[in-house]
């Protein structure tokens, strides 16, 4: 009688742990979700902020906290899965700065920041199907596809100058294949100025959209004291017209931007000539040099000269 009493006893708590296993699993994932929400709002909510401060005349030096996301990716057969963390994760990108409407800096410049981090170099397989899915999946329901949501953006201005070339760089967002043996950053770029929309121009429609970083001297990179906010800065040497670069890495997951962000829901045309995308595009420094960043931000360095702070490890 004992004996089936502790049977019993033992299934009932065998159970409880197995209960307790799957039911911290499904928080685990639901709370990642959630946390991601709240990190992109928190992110909006901030470039808002600017934006209304600024539009009252005001010059900011605020933190903004737009978290680098990271999606690793280990198993063969994870193709579909990374064709639509990718799309997710642009349209995110997209989103959270306004689908690059508005004029979002003060001063003339490359602005770039870096959303996420995809790696499936792991898998040992090439993604392939990335610009057909992006062209006729919908995204969310907007009635749209994650392609024509991601469309860039151009003043009349800056249509003017490219002329048509913005037929090419609104189709260079994004390749139909990519290899497995590098990883790629979804990263936000925002040309202000004649001179960094044509450098713009060159990088998304040199290649096939993307330029070859061949024969490309390797960047200089230093460590540099202080910075704004507790943040530290890193000094890029030799990229864009012969000036340095700045990249702001934050800590404890906040980036001192430390420059004047504007943003707004007005009509693009009535500012100063810009162009604005998101783009999928090679993780590297030479890739980071041809596109000609002036101003780069995320949360923490890689190796790789990419910088992230949250983790996302997918199949």
């Amino acid at each position: 009688m004992k004996t089936a009493e502790g049977t019993s006893s033992l299934v009932t708590i065998i159970l409880a742990i197995a209960t307790l296993i799957v039911i911290s699993g499904f928080a685990y994932f639901f709370f990642q979700g959630v946390t991601k929400s709240i990190d992109d709002t928190d992110c909006a909510a901030q470039i808002q902020t600017h934006a209304t401060i600024l539009r009252l005349g005001r010059t900011i030096f605020l933190p903004i906290d737009c978290p680098t996301t990271e999606h690793i990716y280990t198993r063969p057969g994870s193709s579909d899965q990374i064709k639509k963390d990718i799309a997710d994760e642009m349209a995110a990108c997209w989103k959270r700065w306004g689908r690059g409407e508005g004029e979002l800096f003060s001063d003339e410049g490359m602005y770039c920041n870096y959303c996420s981090y995809i790696d499936f170099t792991a898998t040992g397989e090439d993604v392939t199907g990335i610009s057909s899915y992006l062209s006729t999946t919908p995204y969310k329901d907007t009635g749209e596809t994650y392609m024509h949501y991601l469309q860039p953006t151009f003043t009349e201005e800056a249509r003017n100058l490219l002329a048509s070339e913005t037929k090419r760089i609104e189709h260079s967002g994004s390749q139909e294949t990519y290899t497995h043996n590098q990883p790629y950053a979804i990263l936000f770029a925002y040309a202000k100025g004649d001179n960094h929309i044509r450098k713009f121009s060159t990088y998304f429609t040199w290649s096939s959209g993307f330029a070859k970083a061949s024969n490309t001297a390797s960047l200089a990179l230093g460590a540099v004291a202080g910075g704004a906010t507790g943040a530290f800065a890193i000094t890029v040497l030799g990229i864009g017209t012969g000036g340095t670069a700045l990249i702001v890495i934050g800590t404890a997951g906040a980036v001192a931007v430390g420059l004047d962000v504007f943003l707004s829901a007005f009509d693009p045309e009535d500012y100063t000539e810009h162009a604005s995308t998101v783009v999928l595009m090679p993780l590297s420094e030479e890739h980071l040099k041809q596109l000609g960043c002036t101003h780069s931000w995320a949360t923490r360095e890689r190796p790789e000269g990419f910088y992230t702070h949250h983790t996302q490890t997918q199949p």
